[in-house]
């Protein structure tokens, strides 16, 4: 099989079988990205086929209650590009925040990165995050909610620069793995150079973590293939 820039690929219950998002209706979304270790469902991304999945036991409770928040408030929507559900780059995005920094708080990291764009594009509000998952997690999702006013004032990306300064050290983590999501999905030169502008000055101008310097490599190593020749 043949892999497009693109592609993020499942492994589904047989072994050697492959999944692509298109598929995951067959499945809840939750049992598309945790299992409970029998079968080995992982998400890969084409930057590291060789990478093992996160090693887990059955998704915790808030795990589970992020995911279904999420499926209902993100319910019809699709993503511009593939046409694909939404709630495909969430999940996408919780994968990549479990491979990439092992933390205590991992569940509240996991369910922020599920919930990141629910008060952003649906009807959420931060209240009513915090009555369902808590201060922590409704607080990084609040960190991860753009101010479009403001973008439509200044630009995406000058707003980013000043934005990703200020936000916690958990908050960058998750926006570096959605950028690195949203980078692995038919991404825009305008997406792509938006990054490379970013990752300098987040280097020139923030100090930056273990985690957060894992997730940027992985995003050069993206961005330098995006810019290879075909």
């Amino acid at each position: 099989m043949k892999f497009e820039p693109h592609d993020r690929v499942v492994h589904g219950r047989r072994a050697g079988e492959l999944r692509t998002p298109s598929t995951f209706d067959e499945r809840p979304a939750w049992d598309v990205l945790w299992d409970d270790g029998s079968h080995g469902t992982v998400f890969e991304s084409e930057l590291r086929p060789e990478f093992p999945g996160p090693k887990t036991k059955m998704p915790s409770n808030v795990i589970l209650r992020a995911i279904r928040f999420a499926e209902r408030k993100h319910a019809g929507q699709k993503r511009k590009v593939t046409g694909e559900d939404y709630i495909v780059h969430p999940i996408f995005v919780s994968y990549l925040a479990a491979r990439l920094k092992k933390s205590k708080n991992a569940e509240i990291l996991i369910a922020a990165a599920i919930l990141h764009d629910t008060v952003e594009d649906t009807d959420t509000t931060h209240e009513e995050l915090t009555k369902e998952f808590g201060i922590f997690v409704a607080s990084i999702v609040f960190e991860l909610t753009s101010d479009e006013a403001e973008i439509a004032k200044v630009g995406k990306l000058t707003y980013l620069k000043k934005h990703l300064m200020g936000v916690s050290s958990y908050a960058l983590f998750l926006k570096l793995c959605d950028r690195l999501g949203n980078l692995l999905d038919h991404p825009s030169e305008k997406q792509v150079l938006e990054t490379v502008a970013l990752l300098v000055h987040l280097k020139k101008h923030r100090r930056l973590s273990k985690s957060h310097r894992a997730v940027i490599a992985e995003i050069e190593e993206r961005l330098a293939k995006l810019s290879a020749p075909v």
